[in-house]
């Protein structure tokens, strides 16, 4: 009989370990839906994208899978390394929530007057317009809708901020010159057979580095020029050895300098230099190197400047 109870005993005891440790009563945990997505494409799948903030307005246009220009100034590609992940980050923003099924007053949220604009073009016909309102007064997210549909979304702020971004200071490549201002340039440099000629502006007044002054006839027709070439074209991209092109450590070069400021508005001194190598089979252009591509640039440009360096315009008079 003791036999008996105690084996009950050791079951009754299993049984109360198993139900503390399995618990059937215990409340599942609550699961949490993922965030709707606003929209989901693959990066592959756009081909234009268009963003117009308040300021600016930007298009960029795919050449090929790797390989992104602006619409205007045509032919112009983006710099890699500010434009990577762009089109990936387009593919679709994932919202942190539906807010609202619809709305009516939309200038409530900022939605009449956009923070931007971004439409995305995908190579299957299909346009994509997503309108950015305001931030939310955290400043955690923006307000948006998808143009055609009435729910209202809060996507993350990091989101709106690298497009805004993108428009208003755009990812031209360093060898585009895009100085808005012709007073911000400050000096040229040529570099022809081992001989440098510095040209400075000093105190609004453009002369030799060494203070001889310059002639001014000649000056006049260099100086609509130091705003860069009137046309660029892209030969070959991320060139790691220019050579093939004959371009090289002693070869001719043409530097422009400028001032230029941070987005913080810290001023500093700005520069861009092309390397001059052989003529173009047909002898039309020159191949220059600028910071790792290779163009064709303007080639009554580089003829004046190179000039500039082979017979300084010195002023005789003075």
């Amino acid at each position: 009989m003791r036999l008996k109870a105690t084996v009950t005993l050791i079951f009754i005891g299993a049984l109360v370990g198993i139900l503390a440790l399995v618990n059937p009563f215990k409340q599942a945990p609550e699961v949490k839906p993922d965030p709707p997505w606003f929209y989901n494409v693959t990066s592959e799948d756009i081909e234009r994208i268009t963003i117009k903030t308040r300021l600016n307005e930007e298009d960029f246009i795919k050449q090929s899978a790797a390989s992104w220009h602006f619409s205007e100034p045509a032919g112009i590609p983006v710099d890699l390394n500010r434009w990577s992940g762009i089109p990936l980050l387009l593919s679709g923003p994932q919202s942190q929530r539906i807010l609202y099924e619809s709305v009516d007053d939309l200038e409530k949220f900022g939605l009449l007057d956009p923070t931007a604009n971004v439409t995305v073009y995908l190579n299957n016909g299909e346009m994509l317009n997503v309108i950015l309102g305001d931030e939310t007064p955290d400043g955690a997210a923006h307000y948006a809708q998808m143009q055609g549909f009435p729910q209202l979304f809060l996507i993350d702020s990091s989101w709106g901020q690298v497009l805004i971004r993108i428009v208003d200071v755009p990812p031209i490549p360093k060898w585009y010159l895009n100085v808005k201002d012709p007073s911000d340039f400050t000096g040229i440099d040529i570099i022809i057979n081992d001989k440098k000629i510095e040209v400075r502006k000093k105190e609004n007044k453009w002369q030799f580095e060494d203070g001889s002054d310059i002639e001014e006839t000649r000056w006049q027709e260099i100086l609509p020029l130091i705003s860069g070439p009137s046309y660029y074209k892209l030969v070959e991209d991320r060139v790691m050895d220019p050579t093939s092109y004959g371009i090289g450590d002693d070869s001719a070069s043409i530097s422009i300098r400028w001032r230029s400021a941070s987005e913080r508005g810290v001023e500093f001194n700005d520069s861009v230099s092309f390397v001059l190598g052989n003529e173009s089979p047909e002898g039309q252009y020159i191949y220059v190197d600028g910071y790792g591509v290779v163009l064709f640039l303007d080639p009554d440009w580089i003829r004046i400047m190179k000039q500039l360096g082979v017979d300084p315009p010195y002023d005789q008079a003075s």
